[in-house]
């Protein structure tokens, strides 16, 4: 785990130097599914589509913006937040 890190980390400061924009989003793909990994670890059940949607749409925002999302009781509003917890974490590490 810790040279995948390491070695995707590096991935993607070179494809956001490079500003590839589809490696980037394959990467984030991959991050993606590291993340939905440590959630089936730890918890034993699969993010749903609706789960990793709102995760994907948080991510993506406007330099000088912010998100606001919102989801409906029982939509998982608490893993979300916990996979969004992890991605930046692991950005900042």
């Amino acid at each position: 785990l810790n040279k995948w890190t390491r070695q995707i980390k590096g991935e993607i400061a070179a494809a956001r130097a490079q500003q590839d924009t589809k490696q980037l989003a394959a990467l984030e793909t991959e991050l993606l599914a590291g993340i939905c990994r440590g959630v089936v670890l730890t918890y034993g059940y699969k993010p749903r589509p609706t789960q990793l949607c709102a995760v994907l749409g948080m991510l993506h925002q406007a330099p000088d913006k912010g998100r606001l999302g919102k989801m409906k009781t029982g939509e998982g509003k608490s893993l979300v937040i916990a996979m969004l917890a992890a991605v930046y974490a692991w950005d900042s590490v």
